[in-house]
């Protein structure tokens, strides 16, 4: 899908919110992410119960919204994919810390394993501002 002028500017502006839908036995598990959107797509790391969901069903849906600055809503439909590129997964790591203002790792310190997701938008739709 091509994403409109609009959306695209929205999606690359500073920091949002961010809502990850994924699904587990038909039911809705919502869970808050950091995105990046890089040539018309999102990518996003995570582990856990989200990355599970998305390897039984790549079909998900995500909601970004920004109330700082002036209020504007994303909604987003799309498919999951886990990517294994190293090269790749550094540089969306390099770009989430930098568009959230972080040093944190995803090298399985905590227990936590992360991997990075990319989004192949669907469907976008925009409300507000």
């Amino acid at each position: 899908m091509v994403v409109s002028p609009t959306i695209e500017r929205l999606l690359s502006s500073g920091r949002a919110s961010a809502h990850l839908a994924t699904s587990h036995d038909d039911r809705p598990h919502v869970a808050p992410v950091w995105y990046v959107y890089d040539n018309s797509k999102l990518y996003l790391m995570t582990g856990g119960r989200k990355l599970r969901n998305i390897a039984e069903n790549p079909r998900v849906a995500i909601s970004i919204e920004n109330t700082r600055e002036s209020y504007w809503a994303v909604s987003i439909l799309g498919m999951a994919r886990i990517v294994t590129d190293r090269e790749k997964v550094t540089e969306i790591r390099r770009k989430l810390n930098a568009k959230y203002r972080t040093t944190a790792t995803d090298g399985g310190e905590s227990g936590y394993e992360y991997r990075l997701v990319e989004i192949e938008i669907g469907s976008a739709t925009r409300a507000g501002g």
